[in-house]
Formats: structure tokens, C-alpha cells, sequence
């Protein structure tokens, strides 16, 4: 029975809801708006009557802008106090390095996470099953989803049951090892006062051979065993703990053994040693997994990486995707067609710092690539090579009426001084202006170098770009660091890491994306809003994914993170919980999401409070990626299928008016009618023609109108935006 454990086990479960979506929702990978302002006016002192003699006091200053701390990330144990110590599992694994072995210290944790999904999904899945009912044939499985879960609901119960029940003592955790590094010789082993318990406990659970397992106690130990034979268990000696634990250190940098709920070790003959964990803390669930040492492809591929503290990382928001990474130049300029790179490319290899940046930015809005530099005359010069273009550049987008593309070169201020920069800006698009309200996107980009980056942005007006250029810093803002898991940031401080990405998916539960999916999908026939939204609410428990990499001299780590939305083990993460599963049964996002925002305003999810409760996320879409994809995805099927909304931006509260041509008509007006008009002028005498008097009261009436609409030109053309409150123009530029 045992033979079935030879691999380790996967990251299956998570903490709450977590399970599930690590299963389903495999993550490949791809910022809180920040806290307004809140200033106080001073009181303003009367003045002191003339009779008195006193000077006038002062008027009190204003207060300084009211700008909330984040709150340092809580430190909660992984695990609890009552867990074996991780040194004391550690001596029942066997000698020799060719051994496999699993320590699992807490298997509580994981039974509770089974509890919350199945209390979390119950909903979800019932509206997923009544969505896909009605949908097309295709779908039909889906609608049996709810059946399904409700069977396997039932095995689990009874299995937890049996778990409960069996007599085995689960603080003591359980460790399964091999001292061969096979199957054949797994032992079992446990603390119990029935050396049979863990036995009973597979046959209960139909386990395959179950009732061929022999037990028995384990000399030296506090524990019993069980294994496929009773060879194997008889001849199972446990090793040195202290070299165990040395060499599951050195391979895995990064990960704290004290912290584990998972410790692994699988012998791979060909490519070497292999070592897992997995560590629990509230909220979080983060797998680990160290790379082969012996497969050299795998390790030049790991080589071009190097850590660093990493600059461009100052440009992470809370909310915001991205992904970032630092490779060593120096192999890469060893690399073939880059060592004998032509001008102007080899002075750009060379000013490279190795550094990259690529992510969506909330506040402002947009997309942005920043590469690290060390010589930024370089990467100016690309400007002008550029603009020498221009000339190449279409002046309209082709099948697409009365749209302009203006290109050059421009100078501006960016990060406090004056530089020159690449525009390239698309007008004449009024859909643009639905863009702008839901996003904050705009048709520009922009390529631009300050003293230490090279940088494209997209989406960006100038004043929002002159805002990007800004940002200051020199790593993780204070903000940035408390969204990310802590095990992340602490290799971070260490200088251990050398990739990151990281893809929140709040966003999906926003109120803003709903309403597109709801309008985007309005007169779709095959995929009905509700059958999405029933899809979306299975990622509720879910607020992030993040993987990043860290290295040692010798070894390199893989980690692979997935943080929910609340925890069982606080205040903050049981309330988040229970305004999850508020929302799934069909409360108010706003309201509930609301609440939550306003009472934790400076925790690790307060920005994901905000977003899921449409509270200053107006950029939140385009940050996150996920979000606007799904949008646009669900704007694109329509198109696809040729059931568009007509109706799409009064749907979403966007009021679109049609330019009127008024300009052309006022100057022709003069030159048309001026000959005309010059006639009953000449015949004033004849005053008994009152019909001629209308065409002469049209002359100061035409003066009026050039006098009086001549300065509303501008504003005409820039549709006010009723929904959020904004003015945007043709293009989707914020006024």
C-alpha cells in the first residue's frame, strides 16, 4: 500500500479555500490605489475689534495631509506551538543520501483547509450548475458540478471522520521514509497507542493492500511503524538528524525548515537530489521546490539569473501585476550574436545594468517596462534615431474613420529635469473615451530614459507619465512589501532573490468588471453573464499569486506562493471570510468589501478590500492585467460572434457625444451669406418689406454665435463622464 507514496506529496491544499485553486487555477505567469489625502482646514480667527489695541493673531497653519502608515505584516506562527519541533522528525529519517523522505508535522492544517472549501463552494457551484443549465449543450457537464461536490462533500466527511477517529496523534506529525530511496522498503511511521492504528485508518479509507501493511513499534523511537513487509520494517535505523537537516538547508535557500508544514527528499539518479516544502502561514499557502543540480541545460538556464536588490522594483504597486528579473550581463554579452552586436545595438548591451521591469501600474493607469541603465546619453540617442522614423509612420489606422496617429519627438520634464521622449499618440477614436472612464488608459505611448532606467509606457497622458517618472525610491515600497508574502520579502532584505512575478486577481471580484461582463455579454446568446460570474466567484477565496526565485552558490529555489483572501487565525482574516461568503450569497460588494476597508486601513488587504468594493480601483483593471483581459475578453466575444451591445457605454455609465462640425459651419456662414445680406442694406428706404427683416436680424445673431462658441470649441469636444465623475475627451485624455 505504502508503494503508492513514492512521490512526494503536491501542493494540493492551501489555507481557507486555497485548495481548489491551487488544483484548478494553475498560475503560469503575469496596487492599492493609494490613501487620498485627507486635509483639515484651520480655523479661521475673527478679527480683533479696532478699540482693542492687540496685534491680530496669525491664523493657524493647516494641518499636515493625513496619510495612512501601512501596518507592518503581522507576525503569526506557521504552525502551532503544540507541533513537533522539525529537528526532533528529522531522526526518523533513515541514513545514506540515496534515501526518500516526507515529514508532514501538522496534518491538522490540512483537514482545515478541506473544511473551508466545501464551506466556501457550496454557493459558487450551485449558481455555476443553474448558469451552465441554461446555457448550450457544451455546458452540460457544468451543470452536474453541483452534484459532484456534493458527493464528494460526503466521502470527505466520512473521511475526516475516520481521520478524527483513527487513535494517531497528529501533533506529533507523521514520516514517511526509505532508506533506499524506493517504495519497497516506505515505512510509516507515527505516534499512536495502537501499533495497528495507522493500518485500520487505510483500510477504512479502501486504501489499495491496505490490510497486507505490517506494524509494529520502532526501537530507540516514541513511535510505530507500518510497511509493506515486515523486512522493511524491521530493518528501517534512523540516520543523522543534523545532516539531514544541513543538507535541506543548503538546498533550499530561502525557506525556513522551523517554519514547514512539508519537508521532502527524492533521490533522482540522473539529475540529482530534489528537495520540497511547503509552509502554512495564516492566509498563505507558499510550495518550494529546489532545482536539479545535474541537469545542465536546466543550469545555464538558472546561471543567466543573478540576485539583487533591484531598483526597478520601486515601480511595483499595490494591486499591480508584474514581473521582474535580473540577469548577469556579463554571460550575456559572452552570449553568440550579442558579443559582435553592430552599433547602435552594442552601446545599448553595454549600458544595460541587467535589471527588468514589466507591470501595470494603478494610479495612474497603465503599462510600463523599465529597463536598468548605467549610461543614460545612450539610451537618449535611441530617441532621435527613432524620430527619423516618422515619416514611416502611418498618419491613420487603417478601416478605422477619422482616426489620427500623431508621432515625434518631444521634451518635457520627467523626473525633475527636462528630457526628450517619444510620443506616439492615436485620436480621433471615440470608444476611447469608454476606455478612459472604466481604466484610465489612454492612446499614448511614450519611450523615455532617466539616470538609472529606460522606460516604455503605455496608456499614459503627459501628466500622468510626468507622474510615473517620479516615483521614487530605491526597491519594494513600504506598501508594495506588506502585499507580498513575507518569506518573499525577507530573501528580498537578504539580497537572495533574482526573478519575481506576481499576479493579484482581486480585481476579478470587482464591482467595475461585473458591470462589463454584464454589458459586454448582454445580447450574447452562447455565454451568458451569469455563467461567467458564477466562474469569477470560484476565484473569490483567492487574492494572489506570486512565484519568485532565490539563490545560493550551489542551489537555486523555485517558489511558488498563493495568498488568500482571509485566514481562520485572526480577527481581520476570519471577518474577510465571512464578507466572502456575504458577497458569494449575493450581498453588496460596495457595502461589504466597504466596511472592511474602513475599519483595517493600513493592513496587508486593505487594497484588496478597496478593489473588490469598487473604492478608488478606477485603475485597478488595467494594473492587474487579469481583470482587463477578462473584459476585454468578454467585450470580444461579443464582436466575435456579431452580438455587440449597441447600448455598451450607456451600460457602463459612459456618455459619448458625437462631435458636431459647428467649427466648419461658423466660417462658412460669413463667406456664404455676407453678398446676400449686403442687399436689404441697400434698400432701407423700402422699410415696408417685413420680410426682409428676419434676414437682417440674422446678422448680429450669426456675430453671437462666433463671439459665444468660438471659446466652447474646446470643451465641446470632451463628452463629460457622469459615472465617476471625470471629463474625458475624444481620445480618452483626463481633463
Amino acid at each position: 500500500m505504502l508503494r503508492t507514496m513514492r512521490s512526494p506529496p503536491r501542493a494540493r491544499t492551501f489555507h481557507g479555500p486555497l485548495t481548489a485553486l491551487l488544483l484548478a487555477v494553475p498560475f503560469v505567469v503575469t496596487g492599492c490605489q493609494q490613501v487620498k489625502d485627507l486635509v483639515g482646514m484651520g480655523e479661521k480667527k475673527e478679527e480683533v475689534k479696532e478699540p482693542v489695541a492687540e496685534p491680530e493673531p496669525e491664523p493657524e497653519p493647516e494641518p499636515a495631509p493625513v496619510i495612512a502608515e501601512p501596518i507592518a505584516h503581522e507576525e503569526l506562527p506557521a504552525l502551532p506551538d503544540e507541533v513537533k519541533a522539525v529537528d526532533d522528525l528529522f531522526e526518523l529519517v533513515p541514513a545514506g543520501e540515496k534515501g526518500m523522505y516526507v515529514i508532514v508535522r501538522h496534518p491538522d492544517t490540512f483537514l482545515g483547509y478541506a473544511d473551508q472549501l466545501f464551506k466556501t463552494y457550496d454557493k459558487p457551484l450551485a449558481a455555476l450548475a443553474a448558469a451552465a443549465a441554461d446555457g448550450p449543450e457544451q455546458l452540460q457537464d457544468a451543470s452536474e458540478a453541483q452534484t459532484k461536490f456534493a458527493e464528494g462533500k460526503t466521502k470527505y466527511d466520512a473521511a475526516a471522520s475516520k481521520i478524527k477517529e483513527s487513535g494517531i496523534d497528529w501533533s506529533h506529525g507523521v514520516v514517511f521514509s526509505s532508506s533506499s530511496g524506493k517504495s519497497d522498503d516506505m515505512v510509516a511511521l507515527f505516534v499512536a497507542e495502537n501499533a495497528d492504528a495507522f493500518k485500520e485508518l487505510m483500510v477504512a479509507l479502501d486504501a489499495d493492500d491496505a490490510e497486507k501493511l505490517v506494524c509494529g513499534e520502532i526501537p530507540k523511537t516514541d513511535r510505530k511503524g507500518c510497511a509493506d513487509s515486515k523486512k522493511a520494517l524491521s530493518s528501517f535505523k534512523p540516520g543523522d538528524a543534523k545532516k539531514h537537516r544541513e543538507a535541506a538547508e543548503q538546498a533550499l535557500p530561502g525557506v525556513s525548515l522551523d517554519d514547514a508544514n512539508i519537508i521532502a527528499h527524492v533521490q533522482d539518479n540522473s539529475d540529482g537530489p530534489i528537495y520540497l516544502a511547503m509552509t502554512t502561514p495564516p492566509g498563505t499557502g507558499i510550495f518550494h521546490v529546489s532545482l536539479p543540480t545535474k541537469d545542465k541545460e536546466l543550469a545555464q538556464a538558472v546561471a543567466m539569473f543573478t540576485p539583487a536588490k533591484g531598483k526597478t522594483l520601486r515601480y511595483a504597486q499595490p494591486g499591480a501585476g508584474f514581473m521582474w528579473a535580473n540577469v548577469d550581463m556579463e554571460k550575456v554579452k559572452a552570449m553568440p550574436g550579442v558579443s559582435d552586436a553592430p552599433p547602435p545595438l552594442d552601446s545599448v548591451v553595454k549600458g544595460a545594468s541587467g535589471e527588468f521591469f514589466l507591470g501595470g501600474s494603478v494610479d495612474p493607469a497603465g503599462f510600463q517596462f523599465h529597463a536598468g541603465i548605467t549610461d543614460a546619453s545612450t539610451f537618449e540617442s535611441l530617441i532621435e534615431i527613432a524620430a527619423m522614423a516618422k515619416d514611416g509612420v502611418p498618419k491613420e489606422i487603417p478601416d478605422v474613420p477619422g482616426s489620427k496617429i500623431a508621432f515625434g519627438r518631444e521634451e518635457l520634464e520627467l523626473a525633475g529635469a527636462n528630457r526628450k521622449a517619444l510620443h506616439i499618440a492615436v485620436s480621433g477614436i471615440k470608444e476611447a473615451a469608454v476606455l478612459a472612464q472604466l481604466t484610465g488608459l489612454t492612446l499614448d505611448g511614450w519611450y523615455y530614459a532617466t539616470e538609472d532606467t529606460a522606460s516604455l509606457a503605455l496608456g499614459f497622458d503627459q501628466a500622468n507619465l510626468q507622474k510615473l517618472a517620479a516615483t521614487e525610491g530605491d526597491g519594494l515600497s513600504e506598501w508594495t512589501r506588506i502585499t507580498l508574502p513575507t518569506s518573499l520579502v525577507e530573501s528580498y532584505d537578504k539580497g537572495e532573490i533574482s526573478m519575481i512575478a506576481h499576479v493579484p486577481v482581486d480585481s476579478l471580484q470587482s464591482p467595475q468588471l461585473r458591470d462589463v461582463v454584464k454589458a459586454g455579454l448582454k445580447n450574447v446568446e452562447m455565454v451568458k453573464p451569469a455563467l461567467v460570474e458564477s466562474v469569477l466567484d470560484l476565484m473569490a477565496p483567492l487574492s494572489s499569486s506570486t512565484m519568485w526565485m532565490t539563490e545560493s552558490e550551489s542551489n537555486a529555489v523555485v517558489h511558488f506562493a498563493v495568498r488568500g483572501i482571509g485566514n481562520s487565525s485572526t480577527e481581520e482574516g476570519k471577518e474577510a471570510l465571512a464578507a466572502m461568503e456575504r458577497v458569494l450569497a449575493g450581498g453588496s460588494r460596495q457595502d461589504v468589501y466597504g466596511a472592511l476597508a474602513t475599519k483595517y486601513p493600513a493592513t496587508a488587504h486593505t487594497n484588496a478590500y478597496k478593489i473588490r468594493g469598487g473604492i478608488e480601483s478606477r485603475g485597478t483593471l488595467a494594473g492587474s492585467g487579469v481583470g482587463l483581459a477578462v473584459g476585454a475578453a468578454a467585450i470580444g466575444v461579443a464582436l466575435a460572434m456579431k452580438q455587440v451591445n449597441e447600448s455598451l457605454a450607456e451600460d457602463l455609465g459612459v456618455t459619448l457625444e458625437a462631435p458636431k462640425p459647428e467649427k466648419k459651419a461658423v466660417e462658412k456662414k460669413p463667406v456664404t451669406k455676407k453678398p446676400a445680406e449686403k442687399k436689404p442694406t441697400t434698400k432701407e428706404p423700402t422699410t415696408k418689406e417685413p420680410e426682409k427683416e428676419p434676414e437682417t436680424a440674422t446678422r448680429p445673431t450669426i456675430k453671437k454665435k462666433e463671439e459665444t462658441k468660438e471659446p466652447e470649441k474646446e470643451p465641446e469636444k470632451k463628452p463629460e463622464v457622469k459615472k465617476f465623475g471625470l471629463k474625458v475627451d475624444a481620445i480618452g485624455r483626463k481633463n
